[in-house]
């Protein structure tokens, strides 16, 4: 499967996976090509999924996950991975850029 945002090809190389955190807010339009599709997209044989999103707002967006670390039962009970993210997006200059 072939994973686009915005023309750009974003699939993972490894594994063939959509691996891009993505804020659902953004998205704009969705769209799946399977069977017959045009060559530019490559070799795919599952499809090919475009993602277009939109330009950018005046507002200040904070995003944050993770924030719990997860319990793992192996050997007994013990903390897992804790890996937090926080994430900050907005305009430079409201108004311009």
């Amino acid at each position: 499967m072939l994973y686009l945002l915005n023309g750009f090809n974003i699939t993972d190389p490894v594994s063939g996976r959509f691996r891009t955190r993505l804020g659902i807010e953004g998205v704009r339009s969705l769209e799946h090509w399977s069977g017959s599709y045009s060559p530019e997209y490559g070799q795919e044989s599952a499809g090919a999924f475009a993602i277009s999103t939109d330009t950018g707002t005046d507002r200040l967006r904070a995003t944050a996950t993770n924030f719990i670390p997860s319990v793992d039962f192996k050997q007994g009970p013990h903390l897992g991975n804790w890996t937090p993210r926080m994430g900050l997006s907005g305009p430079i200059v409201r108004g311009r850029a």
